[in-house]
């Protein structure tokens, strides 16, 4: 613990002396993650990790609207429409002390509830707002705090990606945190619209002068512009929250209709619009590079173990109940000074749930307080990542002669309170939390200088670093959550590894996606970014056909059969990845895959339309063959697409479906049983080579009692997972005959694709299984 605990210390004065020597956020981010993988030990390679964890990252669907979203705040800034819009708001709000600085809030709580992503939220509201209220004289400083902190409400009001992703990894209902955050997030609003009334009666010299008293119909007047703009925001807030329409659709039709109201108002020339494409592309990429970074570091700190480590000292306290939550408390606080919000909801859950549940907290509400310390996380430095979206919007706040990085903690009970703290970062006297970016004439290049005295840093700590001890410790990423069966086995056969070699290997088990996500996994084991991973091999059928043998339909529908084309397979699969430097150490099933949807499917023409979620060739062929419109989800992101409306059907076994709460979504399952999958633990044949005989005969032998304890947990639990279903709302149908029939044409295709693509060695495949 004292070793992670030095390199904790040494990894945070790294970030701070990078961010305080001028070096780019993202730049500052990677260099840490990078040293921080120096500690790791086991010959990890950081490069490839850099490169797999910025791209699985980078390239996720839940981020497609934060572009669309962005340009619609710049195409309403570059056309003078925010102008007119706080023009039509300020007779309204001329009464209130602070007037106008309301509307960071507001806007805030609005853009938030539809984006359900605070960077969107406070790039957006930034790019509106800002240079409005700078313009009509009000304080710098309690603008960007106020927004700073608003724009947090991204991830508090629902639809949320944060509740989403603590909502899986806890095993709670998303419907009911979704619910539960609805009064919290308008709390804070009122408290952070509380906060600044008080400021501004006590400070009343920083505001700009009352507008002259207008009657009701000169307000109306003034107001008149503001009605296609409230329009607009009614229509992509609505429309999201019946369902009509994901948070990507929506960002898109505010687009298209902030384009419409431009046109409509005369402002819309081919210059603004340039510009507003410009300006939305320059912001999405300083995001975009931060987040990589951000997701760099928490891979390294996920590599390292600190997160968990910090959580199970905190498990080992056996605290009280409320002197838990403050020792949870004080602990998000110290991570969100390293990692942002999701890294540690996914890094400490494992830890941290069953304390809860021990303690007797709901997990609703302990939910709750989660999304609001990750908000606390947002603004607190040195990766307050909202701090850093509104540096690039308001960059001359940050070019004074010298700068001065000041600790603050913001409390956890008095919300208010966060705009005092935030307010004070561009003050003359205490200038904190961002650090000066050194650019030239046009602000966009850092010195040389404050370049190369940070990756000087970076390197000599680097140098210096590298693992203490000899390596025992493994990595073996997984996609699925901890209380799945295969992670179960998982855990089972890392116990036995341990036991057999006298505590000489340890393979740390990372779940739910938290170091790799599922199509990345293959890759890490193959270039030795992991020694161990659980793949679902049929997602990688792209690769090489014969990876899909598991999802041919109809070929083996029982746990029998599929252990006899298990069987068939097992050598020709052995010797495609022993090319690629792979062991395949033992394969588990899942159970028999069904329907999901969310109305009645009586034949393959009731799927026409559908939102259909692909995993895999197989099933982005279904979608294909009856019309879908096919989605790519992998299971980690099944919880969020279901919750936001990306997906409205899939096909999956029932424990698939019990792990994403599928019931809060959809109310069909049809058991169709078309195939079984399996999932394959693989090894690193490089890393396997190094260990001495006996370790690799401990590992050999626990693979061995894995596969057969991992299939009869899965035949045990098959049912199981359907009557849970049930009893939970669902409606578990057999298949009509009709759409029985359908399918099996759909498989026919399929299967003479497979049969095309794989070959002569796929052919002799089938026939020795048929023949067993």
């Amino acid at each position: 613990m004292m070793e992670l605990v030095e390199i904790s210390l040494v990894l945070l004065a790294l970030l701070t002396a990078l961010l305080c020597g001028g070096v780019w956020i993202a730049v500052s981010l990677m260099a840490v993650g990078w040293v921080g993988m120096q500690f790791v030990g086991g010959n990890i390679p950081a490069g490839p990790v850099l490169a797999t964890t910025i791209w699985g990252n980078s390239a996720s669907w839940s981020l497609a609207a934060l572009p669309l979203f962005i340009w619609m705040g710049e195409i309403l800034f570059r056309t003078k429409l925010s102008d007119e819009m706080f023009r039509g708001l300020a007779p309204w709000l001329n009464w209130l002390p602070g007037r106008l600085m309301h509307v960071n809030v507001l806007a805030c709580g609005i853009f938030g509830s539809v984006s359900g992503s605070s960077a969107a939220t406070c790039a957006t509201v930034a790019k509106i707002a800002l240079p409005e209220l700078k313009k009509r004289g009000y304080d710098d400083t309690v603008s960007l705090g106020s927004l700073a902190g608003a724009g947090t409400l991204g991830i508090l009001i629902p639809p949320s990606i944060t509740m989403v992703v603590y909502a899986v990894a806890a095993n709670a209902s998303i419907i009911q945190i979704f619910l539960a955050g609805f009064l919290p997030g308008f709390l804070v609003m009122a408290l952070y619209s509380g906060y600044i009334i008080v400021w501004a009666l006590m400070n009343p010299d920083k505001q700009p002068p009352r507008e002259p008293k207008m009657s009701f119909r000169e307000k109306m007047r003034e107001s008149a512009q503001l009605i296609p703009l409230t329009l607009l925001i009614i229509l992509v807030f609505f429309t999201l929250m019946i369902g009509w329409a994901t948070a990507t659709e929506c960002a898109a039709w505010g687009v298209l209709g902030s384009l419409a109201i431009a046109w409509w108002h005369g402002s819309l020339t081919w210059e603004s619009f340039w510009l507003s494409v410009m300006g939305s592309t320059r912001v999405t990429c300083m995001i975009m590079l931060i987040l990589a970074g951000a997701s760099y570091m928490s891979t390294s700190m996920a590599y390292t173990g600190i997160p968990l480590a910090v959580a199970g000292w905190v498990d080992s306290l056996h605290l009280s109940p409320y002197a838990l939550i403050a020792a949870l408390t004080v602990m998000y606080i110290v991570l969100g000074t390293a990692l942002d919000g999701i890294s540690m909801i996914v890094l400490t859950t494992a830890v941290v749930i069953p304390m809860i549940k021990q303690a007797g907290f709901d997990l609703v509400w302990f939910g709750i307080f989660v999304v609001l310390v990750v908000e606390m996380a947002e603004v607190s430095p040195p990766v307050g990542f909202n701090l850093f979206v509104l540096q690039n919007h308001e960059r001359q706040g940050f070019q004074h002669g010298r700068t001065r990085v000041a600790a603050v903690l913001l409390p956890a009970g008095g919300r208010g309170c966060a705009d005092h703290d935030i307010s004070w970062y561009r003050d003359g006297r205490s200038e904190i939390f961002l650090p000066r970016v050194n650019t030239n004439k046009r602000g966009r290049h850092m010195k040389p200088s404050g370049y190369l005295f940070g990756l000087a840093l970076a390197g000599a700590l680097a140098l210096a670093g590298g693992p203490a001890s000899a390596q025992t410790k493994w990595n073996l990423p997984a996609a699925y959550p901890a209380d799945n069966p295969h992670t179960e086995n998982l855990v089972l056969f890392a116990k036995d590894v341990e036991a057999a070699t006298g505590g000489k290997l340890q393979i740390q088990v990372h779940a739910n996606a938290s170091l790799f996500k599922a199509p990345e996994i293959k890759r890490a084991v193959a270039t030795g970014q992991a020694q161990m991973g659980e793949i679902l091999l049929s997602i990688h059928e792209n690769e090489d056909a014969l990876f899909g043998i598991d999802v041919v339909p109809f070929m083996a529908t029982s746990f029998p059969e599929s252990m006899k084309l298990y069987k068939a397979s097992k050598a020709a699969l052995e010797k495609k990845l022993a090319a690629q430097g792979i062991m395949l150490l033992f394969a588990v099933p899942w159970a028999p895959q069904g329907i999901y949807a969310k109305k009645d499917i009586n034949s393959i023409d009731d799927m026409k339309g559908l939102k259909w979620r692909s995993y895999n060739v197989g099933t982005a062929k279904i979608g294909e063959i009856v019309g879908a419109q096919s989605v790519t989800v992998q299971a980690a992101e099944l919880p969020q697409a279901l919750a936001t409306g990306v997906v409205n059907s899939f096909m999956s076994s029932g424990g698939t479906g019990y792990d994403s709460k599928v019931w809060e979504s959809l109310d069909h399952f049809y058991d169709t049983q078309a195939w079984i999958p399996k999932n394959y633990t693989i090894m690193n044949k490089a890393a396997f080579d190094a260990l001495d005989k006996p370790t690799q005969d401990a590992i050999l032998k626990a693979a061995a009692a894995a596969e057969p304890r991992g299939w009869k947990m899965w035949e045990d639990k098959a049912n199981w997972y359907l009557d849970q279903l049930k009893a939970k709302g669902m409606k578990v149908l057999p298949p009509s005959p009709l759409l029985v029939t359908g399918f099996k044409k759909v498989g026919e295709t399929l299967t003479a694709d497979w049969l095309k693509k794989v070959g002569p060695d796929g052919q002799a495949i089938i026939d020795a299984y048929k023949k067993m």
